[in-house]
């Protein structure tokens, strides 16, 4: 049992909080790209980037964000990266670093995970 919830833990937070991070890119992609500039400049922001570095400051800035009122942002969306930040920046460290890997055998941090899951009593 203690093994499937660990399995689950790790899925849940692979699948939904990883993810929770991915929806950024959207009301990004809408905005005008005058307003894309001016996000660019106020948080430097490089182009060419790749989409997970672009979402990593997006993520990283989204109260600020959401604050100016650039971005058409949902209030519940925002708190819930401000509280889960931590972990969606875990996980996508994690697949950034396992995709650059040939060898497929990048370790998940998994007792900072844990730490995490706990202190935003996801678990």
């Amino acid at each position: 049992m203690r093994q499937f919830t660990k399995h689950l833990e790790r899925l849940i937070t692979r699948e939904v909080l990883r993810n929770l991070g991915h929806l950024i890119r959207s009301p990004y992609d809408l905005c005008s790209e005058n307003d894309k500039r001016r996000i660019m400049e106020k948080y430097d922001i490089k182009e060419g980037l790749k989409p997970y570095e672009l979402r990593s400051i997006l993520l990283d800035n989204i109260e600020q964000i959401h604050t100016d009122g650039i971005m058409k942002l949902d209030k519940f969306y925002v708190t819930s990266i401000v509280k889960y930040r931590g972990i969606i920046a875990l996980m996508q460290d994690f697949f950034s670093d396992m995709w650059a890997n040939n060898n497929k055998d990048t370790k998940l941090r998994d007792a900072e995970l844990r730490l995490l899951l706990k202190k935003t009593r996801f678990i």
